[in-house]
């Protein structure tokens, strides 16, 4: 079984409109094809937002730029 890359959380923050400032990321279920992260980020006020990652499995993907497409499309409906 291939060994999973865990992702530079903590860089995604550059990449995506998260809020508050990145605490941690802990493994979020049990998925065969993606993987699936909790990331906790604390804001200015004291409380935690938790926001759910998940990394697309290039593997069974060839082209997930095609499948972030499909997902504006469908979240646009």
């Amino acid at each position: 079984m291939e060994k999973r890359h865990r992702p530079d959380f903590a860089a995604l923050n550059n990449h995506f409109q998260f809020e508050g400032q990145f605490l941690d990321a802990t493994p979020y279920g049990f998925g065969h094809i993606n993987d699936t992260y909790v990331a906790r980020f604390q804001q200015p006020d004291g409380s935690i937002h938790r926001y759910i990652i998940q990394r697309i499995n290039h593997h069974v993907f060839k082209k997930p730029e095609d499948v972030m497409h499909n997902m504006k499309l469908e979240i646009g409906r």
